[in-house]
């Protein structure tokens, strides 16, 4: 590490799990990262957040998922986000095809063939950030690291979550369009909005395989370049 280097890029890399002197560094803006809680005894660590998730939707939707919350977080991806050691979000992101989704339990609501719904497509919920911590930015800095985690070990389509129209326009605000109407019990209406991964990581600035892969990899004319040479 250069000593020149700024202390916020030094804590670039910091394990949310090492401590380190919060007081030496309580003027630096300290950047976001994220990890993915693999099991029950490291979810642990959302308790209190999750405690701030709204519920109702999907109660109000007759989803019935509530029994299933635990296997729901073992079959999908769990994150939590930080600031250095401070937990600031947690998302995570449920695979289609094991009717773990609200969408695929609601499914006889949502108008035509939906194809957001089949293997390789992902529910997005769970999105919680600390209320102290609450912007669009740090939003948008969330479901930037969320996502490029997410591409870099699964195969993704499409993402889609069902929220309410508030919530909705933030999503739409990410690449992702409304979907369906779905009428709640109470007689609310809530929005399946959907989004494929392209548009998604186009608005939020995640560079796809492809994508990197052609920042990197070397064309044939630059090749017979290298040859001639």
């Amino acid at each position: 590490m250069q000593a020149g280097q700024p202390a916020a890029s030094r804590l670039a890399t910091t394990d949310p799990e090492v401590p380190f002197p919060v007081e030496a560094w309580k003027d630096v803006e300290l950047p976001l990262h994220v990890k993915v809680l693999a099991n029950p005894e490291q979810r642990h660590v959302l308790a209190e957040l999750r405690k701030l998730a709204p519920m109702g939707v999907e109660d109000d939707l007759g989803a019935g998922l509530m029994p299933f919350e635990s296997l729901r977080d073992q079959v999908g991806m769990v994150m939590a986000i930080y600031r250095g050691p401070k937990l600031v979000a947690t998302l995570r992101f449920v695979p289609s095809g094991r009717r773990l989704t609200a969408a695929e339990r609601v499914r006889d609501l949502v108008a035509g063939d939906c194809e957001i719904l089949g293997e390789g497509n992902w529910e997005v919920g769970r999105l919680i950030v600390s209320p102290e911590e609450r912007s669009p930015e740090v939003l948008r800095q969330c479901l930037h690291l969320a996502l490029q985690t997410l591409v870099d070990s699964h195969e993704v389509q499409y993402l889609y979550a069902i929220a309410t129209p508030l919530m909705a326009r933030l999503w739409r605000r990410v690449g992702m369009h409304v979907t369906a109407s779905l009428p709640g019990a109470s007689g609310r209406r809530f929005m399946l909005v959907s989004g494929h991964v392209s548009g998604v990581a186009a608005a939020l600035e995640v560079p796809l395989a492809e994508e990197r892969t052609a920042l990197v990899a070397p064309s044939h004319e630059e090749d017979s370049v290298v040859i001639d040479a």
